[in-house]
């Protein structure tokens, strides 16, 4: 799990956004990153643990004004993630890599509230973790 932990910390310092790793119950407006965590592959040609998942851009708000800028920034933020693969570390001594890349498929949607309604932002994008088996311990 320490791994875990730290890619949310590296992600967190990458982007400048807040980072939650799914399942999580805390749900903000606020645009944050939200890490999922799928297959996991193991590869023994390379001595390598392949973790999959899916980081979810998330946002909501009422309006242009505060709300498009925010998801502008936020956007700008996961963009330093996209394409630049990264250290990570994995413990024991040994480096973790991982790789964001855009799926491309940001969207505004509608949520009607009891009080007010509100526009919702979501941009999925993939990313991979790679892992020596020394140092895989989540």
């Amino acid at each position: 799990m320490q791994l875990l932990k730290t890619l949310s910390e590296k992600v967190k310092d990458i982007s400048g956004l807040p980072v939650y790793l799914e399942p999580s119950k805390v749900m903000t407006d606020d645009p944050q990153l939200r890490l999922s965590f799928g297959a996991i592959e193991s590869d023994c040609n390379s001595g390598l643990i392949v973790i999959n998942g899916v980081a979810t851009l998330y946002a909501r708000g009422d309006g242009p004004d505060y709300f498009l800028s925010a998801v502008v920034k936020a956007s700008y933020g996961v963009n330093k993630l996209v394409n630049n693969r990264f250290e990570v570390d994995a413990g024991c001594g040994a480096i973790a890599w991982c790789n964001f890349t855009s799926e491309g498929d940001g969207a505004f949607g509608y949520e009607e509230g009891e009080k007010n309604d509100f526009v919702q932002y979501l941009a999925k994008y993939k990313f991979k973790i790679e892992v020596p088996y020394k140092a895989f311990d989540i």
